[in-house]
């Protein structure tokens, strides 16, 4: 079962770097596109109450997090690292919901990477109610196919992050949606 997952836009590679991760600390990262942010979108109704509640919260926690790093920067001049392994990239501007809504917390990164270390391309995805669980099926590019489940509540939050995260990689969602809709329309 998932215990956090974090969203982060890359805009060198100018996707999406989705990571989560377990409580047994397995950690999975994926590089998410548009094509699939616009796809995973259109599963669910956007914009109700929960979801604008979500988002809010999500921005809050994040600048909560940004005036605190600030604060620790103040002080000390700058952050460093004791150890001298190598951290794997880990987005700095995490966005985090945990299993059972607890509050929002930092990441923390696993120490078994079941497909690998590096992110890995997403083809698609695809997602189907099973028991009151939202299932999700993700297809990778190395022809690996990784599925989990989230409460409805927990695929909400994902949900909301995601189109967050678009909204501020400035893809334009909102208008390729629509278009995309009204193709559709005109289809049928």
């Amino acid at each position: 079962m998932i215990h956090q997952f974090s969203a982060t836009f890359d805009q060198k590679q100018d996707r999406i770097l989705f990571c989560f991760n377990t409580k047994e600390e397995k950690e999975f990262r994926f590089w998410l596109t548009r094509r699939n942010i616009i796809n995973f979108l259109q599963i669910m109704p956007r914009h109700s109450d929960q979801s604008k509640k979500i988002i809010s919260d999500i921005e809050k926690s994040a600048a909560i997090r940004k005036q605190e790093m600030s604060n620790i920067t103040e002080k000390t001049g700058s952050i460093q690292k004791y150890d001298n392994k190598p951290t794997p990239k880990v987005p700095e501007k995490s966005e985090l919901v945990e299993e059972k809504r607890a509050p929002m917390s930092e990441f923390k990164s696993g120490k078994i990477f079941p497909i690998g270390e590096e992110a890995i391309l997403v083809k698609e995805i695809h997602c189907k109610l099973v028991n009151k669980l939202q299932e999700l099926d993700f297809y990778l590019d190395n022809n690996q196919k990784v599925n989990f489940s989230l409460s409805l509540d927990t695929f909400l939050s994902l949900h909301s992050l995601l189109e967050l995260t678009a909204r501020k990689a400035d893809w334009n969602i909102e208008n390729k949606l629509y278009t995309e809709k009204i193709a559709k329309e005109m289809l049928n």
